[in-house]
């Protein structure tokens, strides 16, 4: 008979040829990782410090940072097929691109450009800039676009606030916070954002509807990085990095089901997930790692490369 935790991994093994995008920061290169074996296959030479990546059905965008002595302002389009860059988007005058998120018809690019105190939509079908949001303080260096893209939310790491743009009229609406917002994410119904917030280590839940604070409660963990929702809204995945753990939630209770350990000195930070499976980057390990995310146990772990960011899924 196989162990209980074999048929987990077995249950939710990815389909073959399957595959994870991984930036490595601090290797200039994008991961490779066969997900149906959790193993390295190749690498994506790309310009200093690929910080963040989103894929669309056929490409896949990777957020050229840079350093702050030469900061990046380029995005590098990658062919998961081919797994070559085909071109690259410059955003000049903006610069260091930290964060990004595709739209649902895989026309716009959105990005934070944090020392800007920008976020930046881009037409990917002429990749060029049609909309700049700005914000009042720097460092915008996360954000969320709700699911019917009406809402833009921008999380301020240095103003201990949110700010909330209605994208048809141009409103902003200001959020009082605390510490020092970095997580973010909408419910898929979209009533919902949650923000994470170091330095007080708390979550807090905006009301979709009124932009208000309905709710704030305390992390499970210190530094909640990134925050991820399983796709029909019941779980929340937390990444608590200074506390090299994975928190997961009961999104309707705000209610932590499972505290998954990550290892010591790990620093669990990106975040995405595919149904119920989370993949964690573990910055200061440099690996990828699975969690079955209903039952909180390790699935595989891997070393991919130094300073892994948010693993994205090629279907």
């Amino acid at each position: 008979m196989a162990w209980p935790w074999l048929l987990t991994a077995l249950a939710i093994v990815p389909q073959t040829g399957q595959k994870a995008l991984v930036p490595l920061t601090d290797d200039s290169s994008v991961a490779i990782v066969d997900l149906a074996v959790g193993r390295l296959t190749g690498r994506i030479a790309t310009r200093p410090h690929p910080q963040d990546l989103v894929t669309g059905p056929d490409m896949a965008y990777v957020l050229e940072m840079g350093t702050d002595a030469e900061p990046g302002h380029t995005v590098a389009v990658i062919s998961p097929r081919t797994t070559t860059v085909t071109r690259r988007i410059d955003l000049a005058p903006y610069h260091r691109p930290h964060w990004a998120q595709l739209s649902r018809d895989g026309g716009t690019l959105w990005v934070a450009c944090a020392p800007d105190s920008a976020v930046l939509e881009v037409d990917l079908h002429h990749d060029r800039l049609t909309r700049v949001w700005r914000v009042d303080d720097a460092s915008p260096w996360m954000f969320v676009v709700t699911p019917d893209e009406s809402k833009l939310v921008v999380a301020q790491f240095d103003a201990a606030a949110a700010t909330i743009f209605t994208r048809a009229t141009g409103a902003a609406h200001r959020v009082p916070l605390s510490g020092h917002p970095i997580g973010i994410a909408a419910t898929p119904d979209g009533r919902e954002v949650w923000v994470g917030t170091t330095g007080t280590d708390s979550i807090y839940v905006l009301d979709g509807n009124s932009d208000s604070v309905v709710a704030r409660f305390a992390s499970a963990g210190q530094e909640p990085a990134r925050i991820v929702f399983t796709p029909d809204g019941q779980r929340a995945v937390v990444t608590a990095s200074r506390s090299d753990l994975v928190l997961i939630y009961d999104a309707r209770r705000r209610a932590l089901v499972a505290s998954v350990p990550t290892g010591v000195n790990s620093w669990p930070k990106g975040l995405s997930l595919d149904g119920v499976t989370a993949y964690v980057s573990l910055m200061s390990a440099g690996r990828l790692i699975a969690i079955d995310v209903e039952s909180g146990r390790h699935v595989w772990s891997d070393s991919v490369g130094r300073g892994p960011e948010r693993a994205q899924i090629v279907h």
